[in-house]
């Protein structure tokens, strides 16, 4: 997979790059004999295609998921296509609360989830906005959490938390609700 890797980074940096196909792929990284060489009785491009094209993934979608550009490889094609990643999902909790010990626990609580959230980026596509609420009492604090589209609420999730309104408390919460998103956006992904 390395060889192959190199091959179609190679290929993809070059200024005029030649036709990619199965057959060049097979002679050159996989050393197949050029004279009796034949696609259809020997898969190794295509089975290895499809392996790098799931470690791409995995990569990108694991530790190297704060990388500036993205390797993939398109289904249906050999040649390595770069990205950009998508900016991560940006969130802005309102507070509904006039105390201000509560408004400063939301603008804490934005804050770890922007980070928490860039960190690790959200697959987002652009289909939906995050969107919520953050109210304190006495008794507890709730988180109101929502995805929609421009036509409906797609996820919605509400959460309850005891009334702390430390900094600790903001890390808390700020990293509970990136998981929830991060979950759910990869639900709405799979759709």
């Amino acid at each position: 997979m390395r060889r192959l890797l190199a091959y179609l980074v190679d290929h993809a940096l070059a200024a005029t790059p030649p036709a990619l196909s199965e057959y060049a792929i097979g002679v050159a990284v996989f050393g197949r004999d050029a004279r009796s060489y034949d696609t259809c009785i020997d898969p190794i491009v295509r089975v290895q295609a499809g392996r790098l094209r799931s470690k791409l993934q995995q990569y990108f979608d694991t530790q190297g998921g704060a990388e500036t550009i993205r390797w993939e490889i398109p289904v249906g094609s050999y040649a390595l296509r770069m990205t950009t990643p998508a900016a991560p999902m940006a969130v802005r909790l309102q507070c509904m609360s006039a105390d201000p010990m509560a408004a400063a626990f939301s603008s804490g609580v934005n804050e770890e989830l922007s980070y928490f959230l860039q960190g690790a980026p959200c697959r987002n596509r652009g289909r939906a906005r995050a969107e919520g609420s953050v109210r304190v009492d006495a008794e507890r604090v709730r988180v109101a959490l929502r995805l929609a589209d421009s036509e409906r609420i797609l996820w919605s999730r509400q959460l309850d938390f005891a009334p702390e309104l430390t900094i600790a408390a903001q890390e808390r919460v700020g990293r509970l609700l990136g998981a929830c998103l991060q979950a759910a956006m990869h639900e709405l992904v799979q759709l």
